[in-house]
């Protein structure tokens, strides 16, 4: 089993775990005492399908195409060029723009320590700096951008999946600008 479906076997039997107690609690409470032991699984199992029908799921290449999450990876991997389309999205006018050219160049300053840089002439610009969490995903944030992508190999071809985002903070809230959503492959 790969580290990310252990991750999620593990999570998922912990919230099992509080689910129930939680249940137990609840329908053992004075106000809502239920006995029967059908009402209290019934009750249980609506619940699971709840939370497992609101995971978002991460979108994973087609195996079929030979593309694969880059299980071992490291910050040296990521280290490139990389080029491909990108959708644009200007919040403050609601509109969408799709198959922008886009380049996004990643440089390692430290060890596991890198800066990209995300360019989508006349549209989006952006540099973010961070570091490496996990050899197949990369998520980092700045005060004013975030960067989050997910590293796919298939031999010795490198792709990168993911998003953008510009914000800005108003109160105390964070209010997204403008993002991108891209699929771009590493240039030799």
């Amino acid at each position: 089993m790969n580290p990310f479906m252990a991750k999620i076997k593990s999570s998922f039997l912990y919230l099992m775990t509080i689910l129930l107690s939680l249940t137990d609690g609840i329908l053992n409470y004075k106000i809502m005492h239920i006995s029967n032991m059908k009402y209290k699984l019934f009750f249980i199992i609506s619940i699971s399908f709840f939370f497992a029908s609101s995971c978002d799921k991460e979108e994973e290449p087609d195996p079929s195409e030979g593309w694969g999450n880059c299980y071992d990876c490291t910050a040296t991997s990521w280290v490139g060029n990389y080029s491909g389309s990108c959708d644009y999205y200007d919040v403050g006018l609601n509109e969408y723009t799709h198959d922008l050219p886009a380049t996004i160049n990643i440089e390692e300053t430290a060890p596991d320590y890198l800066n990209v840089f995300i360019n989508v002439p006349n549209y989006y610009s952006a540099t973010i700096s961070g570091q490496l969490q996990s050899p197949y995903l990369l998520s980092i944030a700045s005060s004013t951008a975030s960067f989050s992508a997910s590293m796919y190999v298939k031999e010795k071809d490198y792709r990168l999946s993911g998003n953008s985002k510009k914000f800005v903070m108003v109160s105390d809230s964070v209010v997204i600008t403008e993002s991108i959503t891209f699929e771009i492959l590493k240039s030799e």
